[in-house]
């Protein structure tokens, strides 16, 4: 690389390594770092490299926790990118400012930034795919064949290579390999002897996909995912057949294509800034340019981000309606937006180029520098997570809360991932016995892990709606077994929810609120409600993360809301209990109880979310019509101030006429005792 390329790249580290998060994120992280730590298999398709590379980082070096390292390396992979795509961008057009504008739009947009300072696959992604563009360009811009020819076994391992991380690169593939062999073949390179000799590069590349055998084979890992033992083992997690081989979630279904490409569109112009989006427009002008002499690359990077956003708008069968997976398709728009920001910055050079005057030129510079500077200083405040523990301390929080030798079943990946990370790669809490209950309905699961979790009893060899032996000899069991077996070994906790597989258990088990957690407890067993809330009630409460500033995409506002929910948790399972009780004398108890924890919520905290207000203005109401030694004119206008400040806080509530129109009944119920106590008197 030349030296304005590499300062670009040492540039970006910087900036990259200022703003990076201290610890975990959230997310896939989690599990990535699980993996790595413990010599384990990622989720399908097992993204190898990454794990291999991370495990690297994370082994070879001692500084700060295992989380920052990663952290770092997935930097420098995308610093690597920024680097070699201003490189790549200076060659073909010759324009500094052309290599400029690429950095300024693609590496510190918000998306790239923001994926660029925690441990997760898209980075190296980018790293891979801005390589073998650079390396199409230098081919076609090759004299010598010998030239081509080496380039294009660069290219063939380098592809190997993307494959063993991500796999929607493949879209790329299928454009960029026929057109390296016509290349190759107008050349007079189209020979028997140099496909082979692409082939062996090819090869040499994927086999980092021999992590996925030999880790399964070891089997040292106490998280893995999938039994690639066998060859239908690694086919079925190599092809996402769990998932569905195309789709980014299990059961889930997308708005489709047109609603992806119109959310992809306006994402881009606000992320890339409305000048990628012209200067795009305008790259046609740049590709036919080319086309007229002789270079087809461009017309071929157009083809790949057309083919490749309208085949993931079509199968990202996510609803990005919700904010969070929001959060995870936008990610996978990145591999679309560095093929725009390439064709973008290439027409700007090409327009650069097209200037005769030295004053102009310097303006394009400028210009460049000043979209650059824009950039950084408009994201820096959001993509600066160095003081970003939420996720972190929002796990180490949960897991020191729970007594000693409880059992643990996590569901999900704020819980899943995150718990498994501090237990399995920090040793945090190692008394716990800690376990994915959804790996349950995976029948490799209990093979692979069985004997790594030897404190917990499992009654078979697979979770299922039924307790019996099948034809092969494996035996199922139902979850109510599950806990029957493993009741009397101490705590059982669910985090976040229980599996929705096998609902048996509901017939003799009911959950008891335990912070963000949930406690299984016999329905015959006698709970003694004032212990239990003394003793379990306040869980939360020393969580002192804001449940404001988050952005809706982020496992930052998943963790915190969590934790606020948390704190009112027990007040919210009294009242739901009490709804449901035809116990006069239990229902005043529980609404007492409930009353208790939201007046000590409210007492101990200076700001908290808005429905807490609802909330316990709900419980003040019910406890209005029943009694007790509570002061009911207390209650009257703290049912009142609380709707009342809950309606000002313009909330999106389907009900806020019908809460609008009780502030007016319960204010016309004052004002009648008061006329009532003024007759009597």
């Amino acid at each position: 690389m030349d030296y304005f390329s590499i300062t670009v790249a040492i540039g970006l580290l910087s900036l990259y390594i200022k703003t990076l998060y201290p610890d975990i994120s959230g997310g896939d992280t989690g599990e990535l770092l699980s993996s790595a730590c413990q010599f384990g298999v990622s989720h399908p398709p097992g993204y190898p490299l990454f794990t291999m590379l991370t495990s690297l980082a994370v082994k070879c070096c001692s500084y700060r926790s295992p989380a920052w390292r990663a952290n770092v390396l997935t930097a420098t992979f995308s610093a690597l990118t920024g680097g070699v795509l201003s490189h790549t961008i200076l060659k073909e057009t010759g324009q500094p400012s052309a290599a400029l504008l690429a950095v300024a739009l693609f590496s510190v947009n918000r998306l790239t930034w923001n994926w660029s300072v925690t441990a997760e696959v898209f980075s190296l992604n980018n790293l891979f795919l801005s390589i073998l563009t650079c390396l199409s360009f230098m081919l076609e811009n090759a004299v010598q064949p010998a030239r081509k020819l080496r380039l294009a076994r660069i290219g063939a391992f380098v592809s190997a290579l993307c494959l063993c991380n991500q796999h929607t690169s493949f879209i790329y593939l299928l454009y960029l390999i026929p057109w390296v062999i016509f290349k190759l073949y107008l050349a007079g390179l189209f020979r028997l002897t140099n496909l082979f000799s692409l082939l062996v590069p090819f090869i040499l590349g994927l086999l980092p996909y021999l992590y996925l055998p030999i880790s399964a084979h070891l089997n040292v890992a106490k998280w893995t995912w999938g039994d690639q033992r066998t060859i239908t083992g690694f086919w079925t997690h190599l092809m996402r057949s769990e998932y569905g081989t195309f789709s980014l979630g299990k059961d889930e279904v997308g708005l489709g294509l047109i609603t992806g490409l119109k959310f992809y569109m306006i994402h881009e112009w606000f992320t890339l800034t409305p000048v990628a989006i012209i200067l795009f427009g305008m790259s046609v002008w740049s590709i036919v340019r080319r086309l007229y002499t002789g270079y087809s690359c461009a017309l071929v990077h157009l083809l790949m981000f057309v083919s490749y956003l309208v085949f993931f708008s079509w199968r990202a069968n996510l609803n990005i309606n919700n904010p969070l997976f929001l959060g995870v398709v936008e990610r996978f728009w990145m591999q679309a937006s560095m093929v725009l920001v390439f064709l973008a910055s290439l027409t700007y050079g090409d327009l650069n180029n097209q200037i005769k005057s030295s004053f102009f030129r310097r303006m394009f510079f400028f210009s460049s520098m000043i979209l650059l500077v824009f950039q950084v200083h408009r994201n820096f405040t959001y993509c600066n997570k160095s003081n970003a523990t939420v996720v972190h301390d929002f796990s180490n929080t949960v897991l020191r809360s729970f007594p000693p030798n409880s059992t643990v079943l996590t569901r999900g990946d704020l819980s899943s991932a995150t718990f498994g990370y501090l237990h399995f790669c920090k040793n945090v809490r190692s008394d716990l016995k800690l376990f994915d209950q959804e790996l349950l309905t995976y029948e490799w699961a209990l093979p692979m892990l069985r004997k790594h979790h030897n404190r917990i009893d499992f009654p078979g060899d697979f979770l299922h709606l039924k307790n019996k032996r099948h034809p092969d000899g494996r035996r199922s069991f139902t979850f109510a077994k599950f806990l029957n077996v493993n009741y009397a070994n101490g705590p059982i906790f669910a985090c976040i929810g229980v599996q929705e597989y096998e609902p048996s258990w509901k017939k003799s088990y009911k959950l008891w609120p335990f912070g963000v957690c949930s406690q299984f407890v016999q329905k015959k067993e006698h709970m003694v409600l004032k212990k239990w809330v003394r003793q379990t009630g306040y869980v939360a409460f020393n969580w002192t993360h804001s449940y404001t500033g988050f952005a809706e995409t982020s496992w930052e506002k998943v963790a915190t809301d969590e934790m606020w929910n948390a704190k009112i948790g027990m007040a919210l399972h009294m009242y739901d209990t009490a709804e449901l009780n035809k116990n006069v004398k239990e229902k005043k108890k529980l609404f007492l109880l409930a009353y208790q924890v939201y007046s000590d919520a409210i007492s101990w905290h200076d700001d908290f979310p808005p429905f807490w207000h609802k909330n316990y203005a709900l419980v003040c109401t019910k406890l209005l019509n029943i009694e007790h030694t509570v002061d009911k004119d207390l209650l009257l206008k703290k049912s009142i101030y609380h709707l009342q400040f809950y309606v000002d806080s313009k909330p999106e509530d389907d009900q806020l006429q019908n809460i609008v129109d009780a502030i007016r009944s319960l204010k016309r119920y004052g004002r009648q005792i008061r006329d009532k106590v003024t007759k009597t008197t």
